[in-house]
């Protein structure tokens, strides 16, 4: 922000910026607006910083000195800068010919400072949304991990009791194997006895008739 030392050129602004991170309320570069090049010295300067991105010329009131601003070469060199120039020049009625090929003009510092206050409280909020949006990306994060582990935990415990009924079963089929045998067996037993009792008897009756 390029500006003379009167207040009016700057007050405003500073006003506005002074809501916001400190380093914007500290951009100000005081220079000599009586002079084509002191402007341009302080553009240059300006523009050594990658960080900045665009340049604002702020004066205050109608004077002598708004004639500059519709210097040919001076304009010339303004676009030469190769970086976007804003003006806020004054309160005169003269459209100069700085202001037409500027990238924005404003009538007074005043409009301008309202103008930046209004972008930046736009660019405050759309800040605040993202980081409200990021918080509900982590909880929604967070829930579809709970969810999946969840999950995991159902698919064990199913896993789990498949193979317990499973054991039972087993169990119950060696159980009920184990009682054929014992059946089998006893049957087998039985009827040898029962065989035995009836050779016996038929040896008896033998006997007894011869």
């Amino acid at each position: 922000m390029i500006s003379t030392r009167s207040t009016p050129a700057r007050g405003d602004i500073e006003n506005k910026l002074s809501k916001y991170e400190s380093e914007l309320a500290n951009c100000f570069e005081i220079c000599n607006f009586s002079s084509i090049d002191a402007l341009l010295s302080s553009a240059k300067n300006a523009i050594k910083n990658e960080n900045i991105k665009a340049v604002f010329f702020s004066r205050g009131g109608n004077d002598s000195t708004i004639a500059l601003w519709n210097d040919i070469q001076f304009v010339s060199d303004l676009l030469a800068l190769n970086i976007p120039f804003y003006t806020a020049i004054g309160h005169s009625d003269l459209i100069t010919l700085a202001e037409k090929f500027s990238d924005e003009s404003f009538t007074t510092p005043t409009d301008l400072g309202y103008s930046i206050d209004k972008v930046l409280s736009e660019l405050e909020r759309e800040r605040k949304l993202k980081a409200v949006i990021q918080g509900q990306h982590s909880e929604i994060g967070s829930l579809s991990s709970s969810l999946e582990n969840s999950t995991h935990e159902t698919e064990k415990l199913d896993l789990t009791h498949t193979n317990t009924l499973q054991d039972i079963a087993h169990k119950h089929e060696k159980s009920l194997q184990t009682l054929k045998d014992i059946y089998k067996h006893k049957e087998n037993k039985l009827f040898k006895i029962l065989f035995g009792s009836i050779a016996v008897n038929i040896l008896l009756v033998l006997v007894y008739i011869l």
